[in-house]
């Protein structure tokens, strides 16, 4: 075999070496850079196919992922608000409002007479819950209206528009009962709020 012959196979190895080396590193990278995006779900039914690049919600800092179940997952479909918006006081008449159509819809025995007519202060009665994506790039945000009446205990779920923090049309009601493990959180949530407006002496 000449000198040349040789040379020539030794470019051809190294050739398809770098060739090869080069295409693993694109396939790394490329692989990388999509571990490294936040795919996050959207709507009321996410099966795989409604995912989308969530990643710029997060990177802004207005979001962290939220983890959830046992063994602890990390969520696609719910996330965290780090700075939720805030709940003003002119907001009570909605909130009364909010609280009213609820009842009415799950709890139509429930009489809301006294919550419409005298309508309690309820602002403080608010606490963010968690945030999830209605399409791609349409974060909303949830919240918990805790709501007693004529000795009875709810919870009135209501969302806001993650950005303009306009009211959405989409709110609903539970009954918490001291019986039901589930509901344990919402109760310590009452205690709270009940020791938080109690008279100081």
């Amino acid at each position: 075999m000449t000198t040349t012959t040789r040379l020539s196979k030794c470019f051809a190895v190294t050739a398809l070496i770098l060739v090869v080396a080069g295409i693993g590193y694109f396939l790394v990278g490329k692989e990388d850079d999509m571990s490294s995006k936040v795919m996050m779900n959207y709507g009321l039914w996410s099966p795989e196919d409604n995912r989308f690049d969530a990643s710029r919600w997060f990177e802004s800092g207005m979001y962290r992922r939220r983890t959830t179940g046992t063994p602890a997952e990390i969520s696609v479909d719910t996330m965290l608000r780090n700075k939720p918006l805030p709940v003003t006081r002119e907001m009570n008449e909605d909130l009364v409002a909010i609280a009213g159509v609820a009842l009415e819809y799950d709890f139509p025995e429930i009489n809301t007479d006294s919550l419409i007519n005298h309508p309690p202060q309820l602002t403080q009665r608010v606490r963010y819950w968690v945030s999830k994506f209605d399409q791609p790039d349409k974060p909303v945000d949830l919240y918990n209206l805790y709501l007693e009446l004529d000795g009875q205990r709810f919870v009135i779920t209501f969302s806001r528009d993650a950005q303009t923090g306009d009211l959405i049309d989409n709110n609903s009601a539970r009954k918490v009962s001291v019986d039901q493990e589930a509901d344990a959180e919402y109760l310590q949530v009452f205690r709270a709020m009940d020791e938080a407006e109690r008279p100081r002496h």
